[in-house]
Parts: structure tokens; C-alpha cells; sequence
């Protein structure tokens, strides 16, 4: 079928378009549709589309506004529905407009229903400046009708005519009944800004207007040399924005431009919910930040960032001020470059990249949950109060490199594995306030002053367990703490083994409990009326977490729990039993001091 007689088809159809009234108790407002990228396909059919209720079909349906078939060379529409066009007929060719034009009564348009397109360049698609470019994105103008109330809006599209699929990008109109401008996706005030591509503009946020629209390829900076500024207006189009100045800047708008959002060198971009910053990917430069004032009250979706973020190089800061709990989706990229975590509570389940050397991701005071497996090629480093929760289900959550917790500091997680060995001077938790296991990919090195915090559940006779696949197994230092901390309100049953640490290789050095050390074999209280023997090299696991692990040099070191007996008779019996003894090997040498963060690559304060 032509595309003639295509349109002639669509003179002929007989519908029953409902009539769909605006919710009277609503007030007037711009309506966005969000991002739909609806395909139009390259047949005769093609996509039938509702704008207000965003049905659509690729069969025709009573209340249609446009049908757009043959990939977008040809587009017909209903009486409630009337595009732009270049006359007042029908079958008139529908028109481009720039970005930021206004769309309004006065501009040409025709009635009833009408058909645009041809085979040939009369129609639609073509070269000329009035025409819509062959697989490039472009928006046109349309007035909406219902119910006697007539508002006005905008559709970005891209028409093809060479048998491959269109698109129809998103849209949005004014209920009010004003003009809107072309890519206008809320209430842009009584003075916007319009940035056009090939002239980059710059501004404050008392000087920018009441929204910033930015034109494809545009690029926009606020610029802040000394105090924060704040602007609430919208952003919106396919172009960029920086934010530049050492004063930084606070979004707060609803915005959903789609360009880079670039925070410039020694800059930061301070937003609440995920609407500040839209679907626009994040680049952080050196001695960037991103802060997120979160609140408590949007955990979850507003409060969840699919955004990708790109560290260019050095150090930038990802900060969360405020009580609610940062989701971040969208891969976080540091190649070459450092990744900090500095306050606040952050879930990870965007991978982290990054394959050159010195990828560095570093927690400084904040709490980081790793959800899913990280690549990145470089060193993890918690410090300064900083808690990593490992809770990844495949691969490595830290990457590769080594992981170091200084004093005051807590590496934990549930079923996650760390990649390489780990250095620890601060807390070691498995769990952490739940029973759970930890995998430590490499060695394991427990410095003088480091904590093993192990929890166990005496109402389900269950315990933590950390497992040390590396050949370089345990080094345990002088003055490592063991704690034991019960989640549960039961008593153990006489005779419960619960494995700590199941490693491969050697181990050295002996824990402190409560400042005393405790040797091979030694029995001790846990204030609970339990009584444990502690075994460094146990041939076989506990009840804890019972599979067997692959490999044939796996050890557990374990705590026995044995009945509470009183007074003399008591500790006789044990004697008589053989089982309360104390054996002491031969120590070996202390484990190499923990490296110290203080030539490392600082942070934006």
C-alpha cells in the first residue's frame, strides 16, 4: 500500500473517540510523560497512541490521538489531537520546531482528522529546513482537545523512511491551557532560559531564571565562586549543565535533562531525591563532590539513584548528610581514579569499575553496603569510624585488591566475598547484628588492637562463620580481641561446636578474650554460663554452617561448649575427664603493621 492511500485509509476510518475530561478537582500543571521511547513500526499499522492516558497499541482503539506507521513517515491524527503543520489543510505536512519555541493558538493548524506524510520530499521527511531529518531526534507541536478545554504541548520523535523503526521519544502539555515551550517538561516560570547548541552559557542560580532548558549538544555551568547557591526551577532538554565554584550547588527542582551533569573540580552538587538529579549521568572531577541530603521519610524509590557516576581522576566524594539510606543503581567508574564514601549510609548494588592500577574505593566515616560483584582493580580502605558491609552473591564485592580497616573502623556482611587479603586493625564482623558468613578470598591478618566480633544465637545453636580461602591463611597478633556477643534468649546444648574461621594454610598467634590470652585448648566463661574450649587447628567443622568447603587443607578454629559445673567438684571432674586443659605452642612472629592512610589521596572536606 502507497502512503497515498495509506492516508486516504485513514480518512475513511469511522471511530469512536472517547472524549477523556480533564479530573476537574486537579489543578492546572505541565504533564510530563517520562521517558516512553515507544518504537513506530515500519508497517502500515504502526502505533496508535493515547497521550493523556499514554495507552498505546500497535491495533487500533477507540480514544487514539496519534498513529504514527512506516516508521514515521507517515503520522495521522484524530480531532483531538492537531500537530503543527506548515498549513491549515489536512493532509499539510507536519513542522519541526526548535527547542524552546513556544507552542500556542497562533501557530498553523488544521482540524478533524488529518494525515501527514509521503514517499517523496513533499511530505514530512526531507532536507529542507521545515522538515523532520531522517533518524534524528526532533519535536513538533500539537493542540490537545477534551471536553471543550484546549491545552497545548509538544512530542519528541524520530521519523525514519528507510524501513527501519521510529521512535517516539516522550511528550508533555499544559493543562492550563498556556503556552508551553518545546521540550518543556514542568512549570518553567515567567523567565526561563533557553540554551541553544554552539553557544555555552554560564550563570548563578539568582541568574539563571526560573528554568534552564538545554537544547541537545547546549551546555549550561552554574557557576558559585563562594557561597552555595540554590536553584528550584527546572532542568530540562538533552544538553549538559556543570556545576562550577567552590560554593557549589543545591538542586531541588524536578529535573530531567539528559545530558551530563558534571560537577567541576573542587565543586559539589548537593540534591535530596532522586528527581534532582532525573536519568542524567554524574561526572565527578578532582576534589569533587556529590552530596545527597537524604531524608528517612524517602527510603526506597526516592531515595534510589540509577544515575552512572564517572570519577575522572584523583579523588571525589560521594556524601550522604541527611538520615535516609542512599540506593545507588547505576555502575559507579573509577578507573585509575579514587571512589570515597565519606559520611552517611550508602547500599551499593551498581557495580563498581575500574581496570587500571590504583582504583582505589575508600570509606571514611560513612556505612557502605556492597550488594552486588565489583571489578575494581585497586585497594578498599575503611578508616575514621567507616563500616563495609561485604554482602555481594557472586565474584568479589571489593574487587581485587587488598582490604585495609584501621582502628575504629568495621568490615562486615552476610554471604559476600572479599576478593583479596584483608588487613585488619580495626572490627572484623561476620553478620554483623545477623548470623551470617563472610569469605575472605586471601590471607587474613589480625594486627594487635583489631576485634573479632563473633555472634552466635543460642535459640537456634547457630553462630557466625568467616572462611579464609587464601594459602597464606591466619596470622593472628598479640592483643587481638575475641568478643562473643548472643542474639538469641536460649542456652546452648552441651557438646555445640561452632567453627569461627574455617582457612586454608597456617595459622599463628592466639586470641585475647576480655585481656587475657587464650592458648590451644584453653577452656574459658562467657558470662552466660557457657564454658568453651577454643581450638586453633580442629580437623573438622562445627555445627555452624555444616556444607564442607572444597579444598583439603580447610581447618575450623572453633569454640566447644561444655556443661557449666561449680566449685571444686566440678573443675576435679574436668581434670579427671581430661577435657579443661591448656597447651601452649611455640609462638610464631608477629604479622607485618598495617599500612597507614596517611600519604593517602584525601577528600573534599
Amino acid at each position: 500500500m502507497s502512503l497515498t492511500s495509506a492516508c486516504a485509509c485513514r480518512w475513511t476510518l469511522l471511530l469512536c473517540a472517547m472524549r477523556l475530561a480533564w479530573p476537574q478537582s486537579a489543578r492546572a500543571e505541565v504533564v510530563y510523560s517520562g521517558r516512553q521511547d515507544i518504537a513506530i513500526p515500519a508497517n502500515f499499522d504502526g502505533v496508535y497512541l493515547n497521550v493523556v492516558t499514554r495507552q498505546r497499541s500497535t491495533s487500533e482503539f477507540s480514544g487514539w490521538d496519534l498513529n504514527a506507521f512506516f516508521g514515521g513517515l507517515g503520522i495521522a491524527n484524530s480531532p483531538g489531537l492537531q500537530p503543527v503543520r506548515a498549513g491549515t489543510g489536512n493532509e499539510d505536512p507536519i513542522v519541526p520546531l526548535a527547542f524552546g519555541s513556544s507552542i500556542n493558538g497562533s501557530l498553523t493548524m488544521a482540524a478533524d482528522y488529518g494525515c501527514s506524510g509521503a514517499e517523496d520530499d513533499s511530505g514530512h521527511l526531507g532536507p529542507g529546513a521545515s522538515q523532520f531529518t531522517d533518524g534524528q531526534a526532533a519535536y513538533f507541536g500539537f493542540q490537545l482537545a477534551r471536553d471543550n478545554t484546549v491545552t497545548y504541548g509538544w512530542m519528541q520523535v524520530t521519523l525514519t523512511r528507510d524501513g527501519s523503526t521510529g521512535v517516539i521519544q516522550d511528550w508533555a502539555y499544559d493543562t492550563s491551557g498556556s503556552a508551553i515551550l518545546t521540550g518543556a517538561t514542568g512549570d518553567v516560570g515567567d523567565a526561563p532560559r533557553v540554551v541553544q547548541a554552539g553557544v555555552p552559557q554560564a550563570a548563578s542560580a539568582v541568574t539563571a531564571g526560573s528554568a534552564v532548558l538545554v537544547s541537545k549538544d547546549a551546555q549550561f555551568t552554574f557557576l558559585e565562586n563562594t557561597s552555595q547557591g540554590c536553584f528550584s526551577g527546572i532542568i530540562s532538554g538533552g544538553g549538559s549543565v556543570n556545576v562550577s565554584g567552590a560554593g557549589g550547588m543545591r538542586w531541588s527542582g524536578t529535573n530531567t535533562f539528559t545530558g551530563t551533569a558534571a560537577v567541576l573540580a573542587g565543586s559539589s552538587l548537593t540534591v535530596t531525591s532522586k528527581d534532582n538529579l532525573g536519568a542524567a549521568p554524574i561526572q565527578l572531577n578532582p576534589a569533587a563532590a556529590l552530596v545527597f541530603d537524604s531524608l528517612a521519610s524517602n527510603n526506597g524509590a526516592a531515595n534510589t539513584f540509577s544515575n552512572p557516576v564517572t570519577i575522572t581522576a584523583d579523588t571525589a566524594t560521594l556524601r550522604n548528610t541527611g538520615d535516609g539510606t542512599v540506593v545507588l543503581t547505576g555502575t559507579l567508574t573509577k578507573d585509575g581514579a579514587v571512589l570515597a564514601f565519606a559520611s552517611g549510609n550508602f547500599e551499593v548494588l551498581g557495580a563498581i569499575l575500574g581496570g587500571s592500577a590504583n582504583s582505589d574505593l575508600l570509606v571514611d566515616g560513612a556505612t557502605v553496603s556492597l550488594l552486588t560483584s565489583n571489578t575494581y582493580n585497586g585497594p578498599t580502605f575503611i578508616c575514621n569510624g567507616g563500616t563495609l558491609l561485604v554482602s555481594n552473591t557472586s565474584g568479589s564485592g571489593t574487587g581485587t585488591g587488598t582490604v585495609t580497616v584501621n582502628s575504629g573502623a568495621t568490615l562486615g556482611g552476610t554471604g559476600g566475598r572479599i576478593g583479596g587479603d584483608v588487613m585488619q586493625a580495626g572490627t572484623l564482623a561476620p553478620g554483623l547484628a545477623a548470623i551470617g558468613k563472610l569469605t575472605v578470598g586471601g590471607a587474613l591478618n589480625l594486627a594487635s588492637g583489631s576485634t573479632f566480633a563473633y555472634e552466635m544465637n543460642s535459640s537456634t545453636q547457630g553462630g557466625d562463620l568467616l572462611v579464609v580461602e587464601g594459602t597464606g591463611g591466619v596470622s593472628i597478633a598479640s592483643h587481638s580481641e575475641l568478643t562473643l556477643s548472643d542474639l538469641g534468649s536460649g542456652k546452648f546444648a552441651a557438646g555445640t561446636t561452632l567453627s569461627l574461621i574455617q582457612y586454608a594454610g597456617s595459622y599463628s598467634g592466639f586470641f585475647t578474650y576480655e585481656g587475657n590470652e587464650l592458648s590451644n585448648g584453653e577452656v574459658f566463661s562467657d558470662g552466660k554460663d557457657n564454658h568453651w574450649t577454643i581450638h586453633y587447628n580442629a580437623s573438622s567443622g562445627g555445627d555452624n554452617f555444616v556444607t564442607p568447603l572444597a579444598g583439603s587443607h580447610f581447618i575450623a578454629l572453633r569454640l566447644t561448649a561444655i556443661p557449666e559445673v561449680g566449685g571444686l567438684l566440678g573443675l576435679a571432674c574436668l581434670l579427671g575427664s581430661g577435657v579443661f586443659f591448656r597447651t601452649r605452642p611455640r609462638k610464631t612472629a608477629l604479622p607485618t603493621p598495617l599500612p597507614s592512610l596517611s600519604g593517602h589521596r584525601r577528600i573534599v572536606e
